[in-house]
């Protein structure tokens, strides 16, 4: 008797299952094909800077949504847009310089007139002009910005983070409330407006994350 009362109530929870899903206005017994990218870089990540990426995380959207975007080096005048909109996106920009980059970038910021942010700096101008694109040191300034991503204890530049490198998390966590920001349902419309941001467990992280704590055991 117990066994005949378990099955029935898999079969009633099953029949409410399929009820729920039967709700959804796009409801596909055979299952719906989504489109997407969950690999996006912007403004944000030191390296597409480099490449003279201007494009933050809400014109990402805007693009993953069907809107245009100019490319480097912009005195081309060139364009990028999707010949249809994507059901899905995600900016997922590294996060490792998050500070370093900002001060780097944003006069005002400590740090912003060192050296290796004026290279940083000049090689961004560069590669925004066709006629310099590609014609400075890319790979020393990358090197020297990237070194501490290989380094087993890294710290940060003193030069552009201040002594003890506490200048920059700060910044970094700016940009991280900017970037959750800009993913929220509230700024979607369209295609998109349906699929709100995915974080583990439901609650992005106050801080930003940083190079040690990805290398550490568990969830980020």
């Amino acid at each position: 008797m117990t066994r005949s009362y378990v099955l029935l109530a898999l079969a009633l929870a099953l029949a409410a299952c399929g009820s729920a899903h039967a709700q959804c206005p796009d409801f596909n017994s055979e299952r719906n094909p989504y489109v997407g990218d969950l690999h996006v870089h912007t403004a944000y990540s030191f390296d597409a800077v480099l490449f003279g990426i201007t494009a933050g995380p809400r014109d990402a959207y805007e693009f993953a949504k069907g809107a245009p975007v100019p490319l480097p080096p912009f005195d081309l005048g060139r364009t990028a847009q999707l010949r249809q909109p994507l059901d899905f996106a995600a900016v997922t920009d590294h996060a490792e310089f998050f500070g370093e980059t900002q001060v780097c970038t944003v006069p005002g910021n400590p740090g912003y007139d060192s050296q290796l942010c004026m290279d940083y700096r000049d090689l961004v101008a560069l590669n925004h002009d066709s006629s310099t694109i590609n014609s400075g040191n890319g790979q020393a300034v990358f090197i020297n910005f990237a070194l501490p991503l290989i380094d087993p204890t890294p710290e940060r530049n003193a030069d552009i983070c201040g002594p003890g490198g506490g200048d920059c998390p700060p910044t970094a966590n700016v940009v991280w409330a900017d970037i959750q920001t800009a993913s929220s349902p509230r700024d979607w419309s369209g295609p998109l407006s349906r699929r709100p941001p995915c974080t583990r467990g439901g609650t992005a992280p106050r801080s930003a994350p940083r190079t040690a704590s990805l290398r550490s055991p568990g969830p980020v």
